[in-house]
């Protein structure tokens, strides 16, 4: 921080650099504009109505990803049932969710412009799996009433795999398959786990 004191202006709270930011994103240059070129992914139409997605841009090693939500009004004059992969344009504006620090792309229309790299990978995938039978309903088998064993990633050692452990004991005793993998920290990667 370079010789600023406890005093000085640039040194804020949490909450007064989360108001600032706020401030910043009400600039007009993010506010009613299109974004296009984007695939739908993680997409979930939430019991309220509303909808939770995120805009994801070249699926390969390094995508761009925006956060969006598409209030239930908005959502309800949609023609179509986006679907993961989908490639879309949608209209909107940048917000900021101030108590947590989260900024997302509020979504107010979208238009299904194609079928997106997610998707075919996807398509492809459900069709090798079903020519190879894994689909069949002669494969099927029901679910058990309770489970015999429960696989856990996560980390070795650490609070969330005792909570896990704890939970569990209470609850209905299973067996644990532990597949440790960092959580946190310079080490974690997308292939650890």
């Amino acid at each position: 921080m370079g010789g600023m004191g406890p005093g000085d202006s640039g040194i804020y709270s949490v909450s007064s650099l989360t108001a600032v930011i706020a401030s910043l994103l009400d600039d007009n240059r993010i506010k009613n504009v299109w974004v296009e070129g984007g695939e739908v992914t993680n997409y979930i139409h939430h019991r309220s109505g509303h909808r939770y997605f995120s805009l994801s841009e070249d699926p390969g090693t390094r995508p761009s990803v925006i956060r969006c939500a598409m209030w239930k009004s908005y959502g309800s004059e949609l023609t179509f049932t986006p679907v993961n992969g989908m490639r879309v344009r949608v209209y909107g504006s940048v917000d900021l969710y101030e108590p947590g620090g989260e900024y997302k792309f509020i979504a107010r229309e979208m238009e299904e412009t194609g079928r997106g790299e997610i998707y075919q990978l996807i398509n492809q995938w459900k069709q090798l799996l079903e020519e190879e039978g894994h689909f069949a309903l002669s494969k099927k088998q029901p679910l058990p009433c309770y489970p015999q064993v429960v696989g856990v990633v996560t980390a070795e050692t650490g609070a969330a795999r005792r909570d896990i452990e704890q939970v569990i004991a209470r609850r209905f005793p299973v067996t644990l398959l532990l597949s440790p993998c960092s959580v946190q920290g310079a080490r974690v990667r997308t292939s650890d786990c």
